[in-house]
C-alpha cells in the first residue's frame, strides 16, 4: 500500500502571498484623495457621506500599510483567518478617527461661525469606534473564511480516492 502524504497546516503551500504594491492600490488611494478633495469642496454636512469617506481612507491605509510591510510573505490558512480578522478590527476601529478627522478638516476649510458638524455628531462618531471594530472583525473574519474556502492550500482527495 502506497504512504500517504499528510498535509498539516506547518507543511501546507501558503494560501495567499502578499503582493507588490501595484498600480490598482495606487490608484484607489489617489481616488479615495480625489473623492475626499471633491466633498470638502461641498456644502454636504451629512454624517453618513463623511463615514463612507472615513471607512474608505481606513481601507486604504490598512492596505498600503500591509502591502509595504508584508509584501512578498506567504501565509497560511491560519495567517490568512488571524490576519483578515485582525485587519477588519483595525480598519473598523480607525474608521471612526478617520471620519472625526474629515469632519474637522471640513469645519477648518470651511472656515463657517457654526461647524459643519457639531461636537455632539462628532462625539457620537467616537462613541461608534467599538461597534466598528467589532464590524469589522466580523467582515473581516467573513472574508478569511471566504477566502480559505475558495482557495485552499492543501490538495484535497477525491471522494472516489478517499482510504
Amino acid at each position: 500500500m502506497p504512504e500517504q502524504t499528510i498535509h498539516t497546516p506547518e507543511s501546507a503551500a501558503p494560501a495567499l502571498i502578499i503582493p507588490r504594491r501595484g498600480p490598482k492600490l495606487t490608484l484607489g488611494a489617489a481616488g479615495c484623495g480625489l473623492l475626499i478633495l471633491l466633498w470638502l469642496g461641498t456644502e454636504d454636512s451629512r454624517v453618513g457621506t463623511v463615514t463612507i469617506l472615513g471607512a474608505g481612507l481606513a481601507l486604504i491605509g490598512a492596505a498600503l500599510l500591509v502591502v509595504r510591510h508584508l509584501s512578498g510573505r506567504g501565509l497560511t490558512q491560519r495567517q490568512v483567518l488571524a490576519g483578515s480578522i485582525l485587519l477588519g478590527a483595525g480598519v473598523g476601529a480607525s474608521s471612526a478617527p478617520a471620519a472625526l478627522l474629515l469632519m474637522l478638516l471640513k469645519s477648518a476649510v470651511h472656515a463657517h461661525s457654526y461647524p459643519d458638524f457639531s461636537p455632539a455628531i462628532m462625539g457620537g462618531t467616537l462613541a461608534r469606534l467599538p461597534a466598528w471594530a467589532l464590524a469589522g472583525a466580523l467582515l473581516g473574519l467573513s472574508a478569511g473564511l471566504l477566502w480559505n474556502a475558495l482557495h485552499p492550500a492543501c490538495p484535497r482527495i477525491p471522494p472516489d480516492q478517499d482510504p
